[in-house]
Order: structure tokens, then sequence, then C-alpha cells
């Protein structure tokens, strides 16, 4: 029983939104999915804390993101991209200041209104054939279709993909990211299980899931965000780039019942290794706290125990998260300034995929002694 990721609360201790975190396996197609999932509307509502807007190297990623699919395929300005899940506008902004139509979709409201607000068209709603049939009354059909970190949240896929089926000229392309399964088994990224993602998915088993709705994958992109992630542009057509089916064969060659089973066995070894380091610190008489009020934390911390008073507070960049409490603890969230009124020794950097971005803008906290504890790939003390 595992709290809800980003679920957090205006009160200490709120054990309220906890649910099961079970995690399958299909050995045919090797997809990775959650036995139970919540209702999306549970999760993404109007307390929904997420805004991408807030980090800056995922703005500047979706910029050069921006620049890359005008120049590879060349939509006319004058028909609407469409961004699936598009939050604050953090990206269809970027396409909109280079001249081109945007149209968002974001189910979550307060979201949806500082992208209207920065003049990017939004409709607030989740995103589904029947709204496809609804957009498809008012537009042409749509030329590029972008979703990022978006289908793995998706309980109804068939549902979403038929959306985008509908909706996607037959020369047009999509493009989606999503957390690729194979780093996350390989590499025991255990704290990227949460609530949120129901599927956890391979390019094996996605590729699936679009033939069936007679759509390819023509093209595929390992990225690096979020611990590994792949970049997958698919269309009407069946034109693949031979490094597609290269991908799926290591896949099939890894995702295997064996790694599946050292994965399950790390669910909680690895995490145990960070609570017994975190009370050594605590018994040399030093303080830790923790930076990224993420999902992945929520997880984290349920699985390792790790509360007051071992951690002293844990601090986030988005203002929308301060002064409240990780699911299911007594850890208030504050400004990452709070680092300099109350200092601490060490800083556990939950939100390990930004460690790099994080360690430098925190360059003075290092310079004054401070040590940073990354919890992955390996459990690592930097000076």
């Amino acid at each position: 029983m595992i709290p809800v990721g980003d679920a957090l609360s205006s009160t200490p201790d709120n054990s309220e939104n906890r649910a099961p975190l079970v995690l399958h396996h299909c050995p045919t197609c090797s997809l990775l999915q959650l036995q139970h999932h919540l209702k999306p509307s549970r999760i993404f509502n109007q307390t929904y804390p997420y805004f991408s807007s807030s980090i800056d190297s995922l703005v500047t990623r979706m910029d050069d993101l921006a620049a890359q699919l005008i120049a590879e395929y060349q939509p006319d300005p004058d028909r609407p991209i469409i961004e699936i899940a598009s939050n604050d506008g953090y990206f269809l902004n970027h396409l909109a200041r280079r001249g081109y139509r945007t149209l968002g979709i974001e189910p979550c409201v307060t979201q949806a209104d500082i992208a209207s607000a920065k003049g990017v068209p939004t409709i607030n709603s989740f995103f589904n054939r029947a709204l496809a049939q609804q957009i498809m009354a008012e537009h042409e059909k749509i030329q590029l279709i972008v979703a990022n970190n978006v289908v793995a949240h998706v309980p109804d896929i068939h549902d979403f993909l038929a959306g985008i089926a509908m909706l996607l000229d037959p020369n047009g392309t999509a493009v989606v990211e999503f957390h690729h399964a194979l780093p996350m088994i390989g590499e025991r990224q255990f704290d990227t299980l949460y609530h949120q993602h129901i599927f956890y998915y391979s390019l094996t088993a996605f590729s699936q899931v679009l033939a069936s709705h007679v759509m390819h994958v023509n093209r595929v992109e390992r990225i690096a965000a979020y611990g590994g992630s792949l970049r997958v542009h698919f269309s009407h057509r069946a034109q693949a780039d031979p490094s597609v089916q290269a991908l799926i064969d290591t896949e099939l060659a890894t995702l295997t019942k064996a790694t599946i089973s050292q994965f399950a066995a790390s669910f909680y070894t690895e995490p145990q290794a960070l609570n017994q380091l975190v009370s050594e610190i605590n018994l040399q008489g030093k303080r830790v706290a923790g930076y990224g009020a993420a999902a992945k934390a929520s997880t984290l911390l349920a699985i390792t125990e790790l509360d007051l008073p071992k951690l002293a507070y844990i601090v986030d960049q988005n203002p929308a998260k301060h002064g409240l409490f990780m699911p299911a603890t007594s850890l208030r969230i504050e400004p990452v300034e709070r680092l300099k009124r109350q200092p601490v020794d060490y800083l556990i950097i939950f939100a390990w995929n930004y460690a790099d971005e994080i360690m430098s803008d925190l360059a003075w906290f290092r310079a004054q002694g401070g040590r940073f504890v990354l919890p992955h790939p390996t459990l690592t003390v930097v000076d």
C-alpha cells in the first residue's frame, strides 16, 4: 500500500490516499502494467501540483523538440499542431512563438487556464475518441500530434489511440514520449513506479498496441529524459527505420523473467540501503533534507520509511507545493531558499533525473561543505 504520488496534503501524516502498487509483466508482449489503477480524475484534477514550466531544463528541451519537429515534418503553419496533455503550455508556447497554430488538450483546469492565459488555446478535457470527433467537426485532419509523458497514464489506451488515428492526417505523424521499460528494469529505477503510471512500455509492447489501430512506428529515439525514455514517431504509413527492429530485438533479449525478478528483489533492498545511510549520517550529528517533491519521492519515502526526524524537510522549486506535506509523512515542502535559512549537511536528490541541473544550481551549497546523496543509478554521496 503506497501513498498516491503527487497527492500532497495540507496536514501531516495524512494516510487517506493510499492504494496497492502491484506490477505485472506479460512475457508475450513485454508490457509492464499495474494491477490496480486509480480513476484519472482522482489524480489529474484542480489540485494536481505539477507545472512543467517550473522545470527550466524541460522547457529548454521542448524548445529543441519544437525546432526538430518543424525541420523534420514542415507542418502547415495554418493548420493546428495538437499536443495531448499540454500542461501549462510549456511546449506549444515554443511553436506559437514560431508562428504556428496550436491546440492544447489538458484535463487539469489550473494548468489549462495558465496555458490559455499565455495565448495557447487549450481544451480542458481528457483526450479520447469522443473528443477527437468534436475536434474533427471544427478542424481539418491534423498533420502533427504530440503527446509527451501521457500514454503511460491512460487506462483505456485503445480509446486514446483510436482518437489519434481518427485525427491524424494520412500523411501526418504523431510523436509521443514515455519512460522506457528497459532502463527502468535494467537500472532498477523502482521509484518510477507510482499510480499515475499505469503502463510501463517497451517499444515491443507499444508497437503491438499501435498495430491494433493500423498505425506503425516509423522511427524511435532513445533520450535521456526521466532516466531513459523513448520518443516514438508513428503514423498510418508502414515505413520503419531499421533502428525500430533493432531496439525491439534488444528488448526481447533483455526484458526476461530473470531480469524482472532481479528488479523485484531490488524494490526493498536498495531503498533500505538509503535508509541505513541516512541513519548513519544522523548518528554523526549531521542533518539531512531532500530535494524534489516528485511522485517518485512518494514511492521512495514509503519504501524507506524515511520521515521526521531523520529528514528535516523537502525543498522544491514549484511554489504550488510549498507549505504542503509529502503524502503520509510529516515532511513539509519548503522553498529552496530554506536551505540557506536552516542549513543541512546532506541533501538527497529525490528528483535524480535532474541531478546535474540541481547540483549546478546549488553550487553554493557544495561550496559551503554540503554533500549530495543520489539514489540512482547507484546510491552515491557526492562531495
